[in-house]
């Protein structure tokens, strides 16, 4: 399946060879691409860009990868994974608390972020009014005005 359309992913990894790597990954699978290797870089991409999804790294240079999280939690509703050396069940639970959608660590199966990522764009770009709410066969939420 092929979801890829035009969405546009956000790589911010501070280190060269996981960024080309990840970069290559999602280009793969037909994504639009941009990287950044700081915070700076990567306000400067949000500023001028609108990104459908964000691979963040956690740890770099000039700021911290939950800060990071929360300013996009609070200016928007991208798609934000996480990825991170960081490994105890406390920076998985405060990277979830922070706004990210999910957490992977470092080292991961390539495959696996790869489904990760279409997954929550699939799940993003689903429209609020047809999400199914219990699962059941036919049962949507539906909202009307008033």
């Amino acid at each position: 399946m092929n979801i890829s359309r035009d969405y546009h992913i956000l790589v911010l990894e501070d280190e060269p060879a996981t960024q080309a790597m990840l970069a290559s990954l999602m280009e793969g699978e037909g994504f639009r691409v941009t990287t950044a290797a700081s915070s700076a870089q990567a306000q400067e991409a949000v500023a001028q860009t609108r990104f459908d999804l964000v691979l963040l790294d956690l740890n770099l240079p000039d700021d911290d990868g939950l800060y990071i999280a929360r300013e996009l939690r609070a200016k928007s509703d991208v798609g934000i994974i996480m990825l991170t050396s960081r490994k105890e069940d406390i920076d998985r639970v405060i990277g979830l608390e922070m706004g990210a959608d999910d957490y992977v660590t470092k080292p991961f199966f390539p495959r696996e972020l790869v489904a990760r990522v279409k997954n929550l764009l699939r799940r993003l770009n689903q429209p609020r009014t047809t999400r199914r709410v219990d699962g059941a066969q036919g049962s949507e939420l539906r909202r009307f005005n008033g």
